[in-house]
């Protein structure tokens, strides 16, 4: 297991409607208790370096580093604290910044399996097991304070906030997959590449043992078989963060790895986003918890002009973005902007139930949080990072579209990139499993089905789209507490014909903050630490 945070106290089962043996163990005794029966649980867990007792124990980033690593000291359960070191290529002044500036984010779990006689299993993407994370597609902000998070309320966005000072929770979208059959394989290389790099090979299985238990890499299914997957494993890492990379640069070029002074490098995501990129002939949709590039203290040439400089129509925001081909006239100066390029943002509003929760501690007036408890409404955390394209190739993982997560030497990344050879969308619309899936994703955003949505590269599509978010923002925003169906908001923004960008009249904040519609520059963040 590899995560940004691991804590020990959650649960990952509780669903009233389909109760399970033994679904209350936290997280932190179920790995205890396997390990126990003789299972080998192995952990990278990074290692916040601002999470120190003299200073503040939960760190910067409040990952619980320091309170997992007690947990676990002195069980069968080895679980190492895992620093985010800089490679031998850097200089002192670039090791300090990275190792307290950047981070291992990469979210994977490793596990044999019953599958087939015996398979490894992976987990990769964007959820981290953490307090907070767990939601379902209602998104719900009160309605589940009696139940699934009554012990799992998670709202950093307003201080002192707590279950007994009760709702809005921050709700939380995002994606996660498994892999099986070769590509799974791929993904305890990595761990291993990390591991040995960090401990060396105490407590990893050789392949001579992993023969004893484990079915050999093969593929899942037969290569006729109609529904069969390529799938493709990416990362963002250097030599700081694994071991094993070729020395010499041209033995790294035959591995697909970019080298450096003293350094060598794995890009592949950032390379799976602009190669993708590149090839769209239709559509683009992201969901994305960043999409920066745009300070100037920062040097960054990644993939964000690689998406400008596409011919098509797109869709951005933190929640999702949309390309698609369309001919408007001989110069397009005429059309408008959110017809080709438009952002979406999530959230959620409800209305008080009978039988639901009731805070015991009663809030501060004209705050934040007591403005959101009053009006039945916040804005829904997108930590999602996929990419569909043309309904036929989907990319998951960890990495942000940001510099630190595409840059290679900063945050440890991973992704897979996927497609079904079945379903291309060469002479006919791509109606395989990317497609249902991405049908799911707007029933969830937006509550309806539609036979326009088949053709998300049309204006007709992209149009109706937009007036759904529209109509889901007025709502939102409305002095008037009314329930949302739908979780797909206009981004509150506008753009002229010129490229000047605005907030909509009226909006300068997100209702019932002072967080600015067009963001602002932070007082004691640098601009790396986001960019």
């Amino acid at each position: 297991m590899a995560g940004w945070s691991v804590y020990t106290k959650i649960t990952l089962v509780r669903d009233p409607k389909r109760p399970k043996l033994g679904e209350n163990i936290t997280l932190g005794e179920l790995l205890k208790k396997k390990a126990k029966e003789g299972v080998i649980v192995l952990m990278l867990v990074w290692d916040d370096r601002t999470s120190v007792p003299e200073l503040k124990k939960d760190g910067l980033m409040a990952t619980h580093d320091q309170e997992t690593g007690d947990f676990f000291q002195n069980t069968n359960v080895h679980c190492v604290l895992c620093p985010r070191n800089l490679d031998e290529g850097k200089s002192r002044v670039q090791g300090f910044e990275i190792s307290t500036m950047f981070t291992h984010h990469q979210k994977t779990i490793v596990a044999d399996s019953e599958i087939a006689g015996g398979r490894i299993v992976s987990l990769v993407g964007g959820i981290d097991l953490y307090d907070g994370r767990y939601d379902t597609q209602a998104h719900s902000l009160f309605q589940t304070l009696d139940t699934v998070h009554h012990d799992d309320f998670h709202q950093p966005n307003f201080a002192g906030s707590s279950i007994r000072k009760g709702g809005p929770r921050e709700p939380w979208h995002d994606i996660h997959c498994q892999l099986e059959g070769p590509v799974a394989w791929d993904v305890l290389y990595n761990f291993e590449q990390r591991w040995k790099k960090q401990v060396g090979n105490r407590h990893l299985f050789s392949l001579s043992e992993l023969d004893k238990i484990i079915v050999r890499p093969t593929p899942v299914t037969a290569s006729q078989d109609h529904k069969t997957w390529n799938v493709q494993l990416f990362r963002s890492i250097d030599g700081g963060a694994a071991s094993g990379f070729p020395v010499k640069p041209g033995d790294a070029a035959m591995f697909g790895l970019i080298s450096g002074k003293d350094n060598v490098i794995d890009r592949s995501i950032q390379d799976a986003y602009i190669k993708a990129i590149r090839r769209a002939k239709n559509f683009i949709y992201i969901k994305n918890q960043y999409f920066l590039g745009s300070s100037r203290e920062v040097y960054c040439v990644r993939c964000y002009p690689h998406v400008a400089l596409r011919h098509t129509r797109e869709w951005f925001s933190p929640s999702n973005i949309r390309l698609a081909e369309e001919n408007n006239g001989d110069d397009g100066l005429d059309a408008d902007l959110r017809d080709y390029l438009t952002f979406f943002c999530l959230g959620n509003r409800e209305i008080k139930k009978p039988g639901e929760y009731e805070p015991l501690e009663k809030l501060e007036p004209d705050t934040n949080y007591s403005r959101a408890q009053q009006f039945w409404r916040f804005m829904i955390y997108v930590h999602a990072k996929m990419m569909i394209v043309d309904d036929e190739y989907i990319i998951i993982g960890s990495a942000n579209i940001n510099q630190r997560s595409m840059d290679d030497a900063r945050d440890t990344e991973i992704a897979m990139g996927a497609y079904q050879p079945n379903y291309l969308a060469t002479r006919r619309p791509a109606l395989g499993d990317i497609f249902i899936f991405r049908m799911v994703l707007w029933f969830e955003h937006l509550e309806m089905v539609d036979d326009i949505f088949l053709h998300p590269e049309t204006l007709e599509c992209i149009r109706k789209v937009n007036e759904i978010a529209e109509e889901n923002w007025r709502i939102y925003s409305s002095g008037d507490v009314q329930e949302l169906y739908g979780h797909l908001l206009r981004y509150s923004i506008a753009v002229s014909h010129t490229g000047e960008i605005s907030a909509l009249l009226g909006t300068q904040f997100f209702p019932d903050t002072k967080a600015h519609v067009l963001g602002t520059k932070s007082d004691y963040l640098p601009p790396i630490l986001t960019t």
